[in-house]
């Protein structure tokens, strides 16, 4: 992800959440990513809308099958995309959304 991409997501979440809803509907907020662990460049800002009662859905647009690290010693393929999958659905809970 480009540094000024962050930004612009930034300025798309904040006018996506300013708006005042209908009595008694909540709000909702949609961040979508290409990858799973780009979230964590907002995550502060996720779970403080998730705190103040706005449902926070994420969305990313890749499984992760094909980043792979040597650190982490999974190759890429089936196993990598359902090891990615339980560490964002591990972040959701973390963060409240």
């Amino acid at each position: 992800m480009k540094p000024g991409s962050v930004w612009r997501i930034l300025i798309i979440m904040g006018t996506l959440t300013t708006a005042v809803p209908s009595q008694g509907e909540p709000r909702t907020l949609l961040a979508i990513f290409a990858h799973a662990d780009d979230e964590t460049i907002i995550a502060p800002l996720l779970s403080r809308y998730a705190r103040e009662g706005v449902r926070v859905h994420l969305a990313i647009a890749t499984n992760g099958d094909k980043g792979v690290r040597e650190h982490a010693e999974i190759p890429a393929g089936t196993a990598l995309a359902q090891a990615r999958a339980a560490e964002l659905d591990y972040a959701c809970q973390a963060l409240g959304i």
